[in-house]
């Protein structure tokens, strides 16, 4: 019952990390997106039509970029950086408190 049950959550997994890239990287896409209606409005005297067409696809094109920014630069980035964490606190840990070392028994 646990591993099904598991498995039934993966998709609020992908959806919280998706979630957490959106809100690194939307400030960014925002001004990018808007700056770049902004010229092509200008150059291109785009009619309102377009305008509205490309509000609203400002949210999907900031999703797609946070998918791609999670995908491509924060899981690899995390993979790098958790096990120097943990080595890190490990070495704090022991420098704080070595008798904690000496009294810890494997069960």
């Amino acid at each position: 019952a646990g591993a099904s049950a598991r498995k039934d959550w993966d998709w609020a997994k992908t959806a919280g990390r998706l979630a957490f890239a959106l809100y690194l990287t939307n400030q960014f896409v925002g001004v990018t997106w808007f700056g770049a209606q902004h010229v092509a409005a200008g150059k291109l005297a785009l009619n309102d039509t377009a305008l509205w067409l490309t509000w609203a696809l400002a949210f999907p094109a900031a999703v797609v970029f946070a998918a791609l920014f999670e995908r491509f630069v924060d899981t690899p980035l995390q993979a790098w950086v958790k096990p120097r964490v943990e080595i890190s606190a490990r070495r704090a840990m022991f420098r704080v408190n070595p008798a904690m070392w000496a009294k810890r028994r494997v069960v």
